[in-house]
């Protein structure tokens, strides 16, 4: 492989690449330093437009240090009127509604409200990881298994990674109902948290509960609404009941 960082980038546009030394003048500005996990996002990205910015409620353009109106210190300069000292204009939401960064504590707002406690993992559950994924997502549907194989073993994608919508590859597999795809990534050590609610919504596949229970999935498991897998009014949960069963007699 060559000398890139393994690091991917999560979006497609940017603003040009910068130095620590860039991000120091801009350092100078503010009150305190910038969170680590954000300054790394900055010296791999400096900011740029999301890949599929309508898919994402809180993200969809982050701010750089760049010579434009998306220059993060132009923005800071801007709103020193009305955002508190500690409070750093970071991008904005498809609505063009304000991202800003605590730099006390590296907590994310939009338009005041926190949506999450730390940027780094904020940035990470907002968007696609990994730039592979894009093509997984298409390889996942093509069922071509030996190029997905290559990634994983290049170190290019990560067995966790997200496809889109916030799901997990093993995920969207269970989402369509491919069961080669959910057994590839299960056989992996992908994580089936979640799967079986992505399967049902899908519809249902007899040989994909069998993987997933037999890798660990939970029929307890309880989804952002708080349903347990067992609480969903599905013709498939008689069968994820019988097969827990014969799993656990």
């Amino acid at each position: 492989m060559s000398g890139k960082p393994r690091q991917k980038r999560f979006f497609a546009n940017h603003f040009g690449s910068i130095s620590e030394s860039d991000v120091a003048k801009l350092e100078q500005l503010l009150p305190l330093p910038l969170p680590t996990s954000y300054r790394q996002f900055l010296l791999v990205e400096n900011g740029g437009v999301a890949r599929n910015p309508t898919e994402y409620d809180s993200m969809a353009l982050m701010y750089g240090i760049c010579n434009s109106a998306n220059d993060l210190r132009e923005n800071w300069r801007e709103t020193r009127g009305y955002l508190q000292d500690s409070i750093l204009p970071i991008g904005e939401n498809g609505n063009q509604d304000l991202l800003t960064l605590d730099l006390q504590d590296g907590a994310v707002y939009l338009t005041g409200k926190r949506v999450g406690s730390d940027f780094g993992d904020w940035i990470r559950a907002t968007v696609i990881p990994f730039e592979a994924t894009e093509n997984a997502v298409e390889l996942i549907t093509d069922r071509r298994f030996d190029e997905l194989d290559a990634l994983l073993k290049s170190g290019e994608l990560d067995i966790n990674s997200e496809a889109c919508s916030g799901m997990s590859l093993i995920q969207f597999s269970a989402l369509l109902c491919r069961a080669e795809a959910v057994q590839f990534f299960a056989e992996r050590g992908a994580n089936p948290s979640g799967c079986l609610h992505a399967m049902l919504k899908g519809g249902g596949h007899l040989q994909i509960i069998k993987c997933l229970l037999k890798h660990g999935a939970d029929i307890h498991e309880r989804d952002s609404e708080g349903r347990r897998v067992i609480d969903i009014d599905s013709p498939w949960i008689e069968d994820i009941l019988e097969q827990d069963r014969a799993k656990n007699p």
